[in-house]
């Protein structure tokens, strides 16, 4: 197999070609890795590869066609979808042991516009909502639309600190099999849920126009209620999320003879729940602040005289 490295990626039967199924080998090698517990020599030929194909120039690496769609080849523009599911869940699988500068590179291309499932909708492969496996060269089928629904799915969500605790076994599954236990990932449209399998840390989900993140505090499977257009989180294993709070608003500093008189007023968005005290910040470096003081805010609108003695930047933050 090694014969078939370049120096840069894994050319295809001998040749420097980039071919389609990039995705699959690399989720095949690395359940190898995993069972020989990281002993694979040149395991990091298999980063460097996918790094190349499909991650160093974005959607234009030389793996895609589209934003989201695979290409066959780069001397054959057929569109692949399977590939493309292969691909995607490759990156997942293995985003944990990329390096900073590769992670870096998969957040971007996710998070770039049009986004990958942007992509993949407003292609050939999508006939009104119905998806083929390949275009040109095949018709619409129920197996493709499936295919195309999990590679959607994993298009939208973003890893950051976290990742997905992708779990497959691509040579076990057939053709036109989806290679996820439903027990552990599921899109529920009609009532706004995903479930999956995290790795702690942060993701950010693209379903709806606003990317919204969450930090999950351990590994574990969650359940992830998202409001109507997608844009919120509502609940994640049926506990209600606080919303976020917007800045206190009209912020405003007159200077005076060693003193600054603040005055604001309360957020537009409260987090549905009491605003009871503000904290006060002081420094030299806007950003860097240092604590000040907390007061009390019995009133929407609060005025406070700060007594200073060289030039400060301010800031608050209100607190249930």
């Amino acid at each position: 197999m090694q014969s078939h490295w370049n120096g840069s990626f894994y050319g295809y039967t001998g040749s420097s070609g980039v071919e389609c199924e990039m995705g699959g080998f690399a989720r095949i090698v690395s359940e190898y890795y995993r069972e020989k517990q990281g002993d694979v020599p040149y395991w990091d030929r298999i980063l460097q590869d996918l790094n190349y194909k499909l991650l160093a120039s974005g959607w234009q690496s030389p793996g895609w066609t589209t934003p989201g769609v695979i290409v066959h080849a780069d001397s054959n523009p057929q569109l692949r979808l399977w590939e493309t599911l292969s691909a995607i869940t490759a990156l997942h699988q293995l985003f944990p042991q990329f390096t900073s500068d590769i992670k870096q590179s998969f957040t971007d291309l996710l998070m770039s516009e049009p986004s990958g499932w942007q992509g993949l909708i407003a292609s050939p492969l999508n006939e009104y909502g119905y998806f083929r496996s390949v275009f040109p060269g095949a018709q619409a089928s129920n197996d493709a639309t499936a295919c195309a629904a999990a590679t959607l799915f994993l298009e939208g969500i973003v890893p950051v600190t976290g990742s997905l605790a992708m779990s497959v076994c691509d040579e076990n599954f057939p053709f036109d099999a989806t290679p996820f236990p439903a027990t552990q990932l599921k899109f529920d449209n009609e009532n706004h849920r995903i479930k999956i399998p995290v790795n702690t840390g942060e993701l950010t989900f693209i379903f709806g126009l606003s990317p919204v993140t969450y930090d999950f505090i351990a590994d574990g499977v969650y359940d992830i209620e998202f409001s109507n257009d997608w844009n919120e989180i509502i609940s994640v294993n049926d506990q209600p999320i606080s919303k976020k709070r917007a800045p206190p608003q009209n912020l405003e500093a007159t200077e005076g003879s060693k003193r600054i008189s603040l005055s604001w007023s309360a957020p537009e968005i409260d987090g549905d729940a009491e605003i009871t005290t503000y904290h006060i910040y002081r420094g030299n470096v806007l950003g860097k602040e240092d604590f000040l003081q907390e007061i009390e805010t019995p009133n929407l609108t609060q005025t406070y005289m700060l007594i200073m003695e060289k030039p400060t930047t301010i800031g608050s933050q209100p607190l249930i």
